[in-house]
């Protein structure tokens, strides 16, 4: 399920909603709608000032903007290696995290930061050169210390899922190098984005255990 609204272009800037789609099928209708620096343009313009206190508005889930696949990143077979699909969903976490104020600023000036302290990545479909894909987060969970997400890449116009990721993000004490709280008001705004994310339903595959299938165990090949 993903937000669904009528008309983009009829978002007001200080209107804070949550519509859910009544299936995968229109809320990927409606994400190939979304111009391709949605996420840019019209997500954070919901922040306010540095000074004032975040009211972001919290899409149900987060959709970034348009990312695309670069020659760097294909490997001799010919589709992007393994490694570079957590370069896009970083690059997806790290726009919305701003919306909580966790952003270079804040990095470089508050003393504090984020760490991933564990992930999980399933590889659903090749993707190849230059192919733009969208990524959404959905906050699952989170408490004083630390951020439970779960991020799918999906082809940005015809919508088949690409890739999942499921992972922990620790608030880290840069002196300390230490697990810390999160400052109050990102804490409220992370409290927000949950509130708006928890009419989602359970992610499919969510705290999955990797393991071999029962076939194949004995010497021949078995590709399930």
């Amino acid at each position: 399920m993903i937000l669904i609204q009528k008309s983009v272009s009829k978002i007001k800037k200080n209107e804070s909603f949550v519509c859910l789609a009544p299936s995968e099928k229109h809320a990927l209708a409606f994400l190939m709608t979304l111009p391709d620096d949605f996420a840019l343009e019209t997500q954070k313009s919901h922040l306010m000032s540095a000074k004032q206190k975040l009211n972001p508005l919290f899409f149900a889930p987060f959709v970034s903007s348009v990312l695309r696949v670069e020659p760097d990143w294909i490997d001799e077979n010919g589709h992007l290696n393994m490694a570079y699909y957590n370069v896009l969903f970083e690059r997806a976490i790290d726009q919305a995290f701003e919306l909580l104020g966790l952003n270079m600023s804040y990095y470089t000036q508050s003393g504090g930061t984020i760490f991933i302290g564990e992930a999980h990545l399933r590889y659903r479909r090749e993707v190849h050169l230059e192919t733009p894909v969208r990524i959404t987060v959905q906050l699952v969970d989170y408490d004083a210390k630390r951020i439970h997400l779960y991020l799918e890449m999906r082809h940005s116009t015809e919508g088949w899922l690409a890739a999942t990721s499921e992972l922990m993000a620790l608030h880290i004490d840069k002196t300390e190098r230490k697990v810390a709280p999160f400052p109050s008001d990102i804490l409220d705004a992370i409290a927000v984005m949950q509130s708006a994310h928890s009419a989602l339903p359970r992610p499919e595959g969510l705290g999955r255990a990797m393991g071999v299938p029962g076939k194949g165990r004995e010497g021949k090949v078995g590709l399930h």
